[in-house]
């Protein structure tokens, strides 16, 4: 019998779970879900839970991110480490590397590892790892009497201080091995399909969250969907964690959008209508990727963002890579999409708007 542990934190995750317990003929999985409310929202952690209760024989554990002390953050994820051990999984899957307990819960149980795809987050782990040569890299922080305080907590728990540890990439992305990261490909069969017809008039937009995160303010990031739409009909699908002011807003502004929001990733809206858009548009997506994979049929565009947008994103708080801005990170994500992908420059769109 193989067995497996996955570490997620939202609905992708739980899809690439599915996809790798076929690819690796999973019999028994035991499932961490991560919730973080301030950064992912309860929309995030509603549809992960909602796929995971239609799979069999998976265990599920759980810990929320907590803002106390550093006691009681290590105690949040430390408490099940005895669990995990005693699992005894034949591999481990997590979904982020820039996340310090994930890389915590796979260096202690030692097990043969895949980072699965996370959004853009598993492309720019892929092309760091290239580039530095290290599994993981985390920014320097605190002083050293509380990193020796997080060292001996995390010994208490049995947890492990190592700073690095390998693993593999189970991913859709179309990217090569490479000596000491080999990537298996992930062929997303559970999510592909073919349409009968496509609505050839009308487009879908993926929204971001870059309001919900504090990059950009409501009247600026209308700006931007306003010039992608250009007075054309389309469907824009927010972002799980976007605020509902703003979704009233876009409505309000811009003549030919039509707000829906689903409680669901788009991947599964999709797969749900009888014509979708034939024409799927966003900013850099992750999802550009899985539906490249998943329904061929689909038109994909993306729109680079003006440097200024890039240089407010700049001005946020770092994402968790030592020496790694938000516009380096969306930069990998345009290299990568131009391979397949028209990118447009949505800076001649604007005219003369105030961004």
């Amino acid at each position: 019998m193989s067995k497996a542990i996955f570490i997620v934190g939202g609905p992708l995750h739980v899809i690439n779970m599915q996809e790798a317990m076929d690819a690796f003929a999973v019999d028994e999985a035991l499932c961490l879900v991560f919730h973080n409310p301030t950064f992912r929202g309860e929309n995030n952690y509603r549809q992960t839970k909602a796929i995971l209760r239609d799979m069999p024989n998976v265990e599920q554990l759980e810990y929320q991110n907590v803002a106390g002390t550093l006691e009681q953050r290590i105690a949040a994820y430390g408490q099940h480490i005895e669990r995990l051990k005693a699992f005894d999984a034949d591999r481990v899957f997590f979904n982020d590397a820039r996340a310090q307990c994930q890389k915590d819960i796979v260096a202690t149980l030692q097990k043969p590892t895949f980072l699965l795809d996370d959004g853009g987050a598993s492309l720019i782990t892929y092309h760091l790892y290239c580039q530095r040569h290290q599994y993981f890299n985390f920014p320097e922080v605190g002083t050293p009497e509380r990193k020796a305080l997080a060292m001996s907590i995390k010994q208490q728990w049995g947890i492990s201080t190592e700073p690095q540890y390998p693993f593999d990439l189970f991913s859709y992305l179309t990217l090569p091995s490479v000596q000491g990261m080999k990537v298996v490909h992930n062929p997303l069969n559970r999510v592909k399909m073919s349409f009968d017809g496509l609505d050839q008039n009308t487009s879908l937009i993926i929204g971001s969250n870059f309001v919900g995160r504090g990059f950009l303010s409501e009247a600026q990031y209308i700006t931007l969907v306003k010039a992608m739409v250009q007075g054309e009909q389309c469907i824009y699908l927010p972002h799980r964690g976007t605020p509902d002011s703003l979704l009233d807003a876009l409505q309000r502004a811009i003549p030919g959008l039509t707000v829906v929001q689903a409680d669901e990733p788009v991947e599964s809206w999709l797969r749900k209508q009888k014509t979708p858009p034939a024409t799927v548009r966003s900013f850099y997506s992750g999802a550009i990727c899985t539906i490249s994979v998943s329904f061929p049929q689909l038109n994909l565009i993306c729109y680079r963002l003006p440097q200024q947008v890039m240089a407010y994103f700049d001005q946020q708080p770092p994402i968790g890579i030592a020496d790694f801005s938000h516009s380096e990170a969306i930069e990998i994500a345009y290299h990568y999409f131009e391979q397949s992908v028209p990118v447009i420059d949505l800076e001649p769109l604007l005219e003369n708007a105030d961004v």
